[in-house]
């Protein structure tokens, strides 16, 4: 999770978008929409500095609105699910990762992990963790 740094008054603190209040708007290329549907609470966007937390809005003009997951693509992200998606992956998340296997025979495994280490080498934050075959997000 990339970190963005609030000051609390004594010293900066560690915040995500999606605590400092960012809204991000599909379908209007971050525009107002002028009816606007609240998206899940716990939205993850994995790029290639790693993983961020933001509250999204689909759009609901018009007619017939395009589905929530044809939004997504829209924006350049990829779903992991087409129902009810809560995580997506940038293309360009994607795009290095499919360069890495072809060039290095780098494994999924490796690369996600390095795109947590990204932003918490640490792992001070774990904001992700594993429980049997699912992944809860925590915020």
């Amino acid at each position: 999770m990339i970190n963005w740094q609030r000051w609390n008054g004594e010293f900066f603190s560690n915040d995500s978008l999606q605590k400092l209040g960012y809204r991000y708007q599909l379908g209007h290329s971050g525009a107002r929409c002028p009816r606007p549907h609240p998206g899940p609470k716990n939205f993850v966007v994995f790029d290639i500095s790693g993983p961020h937390f933001i509250s999204i809005d689909y759009c609901h003009c018009g007619h017939q609105p395009l589905s929530t997951w044809r939004q997504l693509l829209c924006e350049k992200w990829f779903p992991a699910t087409l129902s009810r998606p809560q995580t997506v992956f940038t293309f360009d998340c994607l795009e290095t990762f499919h360069e890495l296997t072809l060039q290095g025979k780098t494994n999924l495994y490796d690369y996600y992990h390095t795109l947590l280490r990204r932003s918490d080498n640490a792992n001070l934050f774990n904001p992700i963790v594993r429980v049997w075959n699912y992944y809860f997000v925590f915020c």
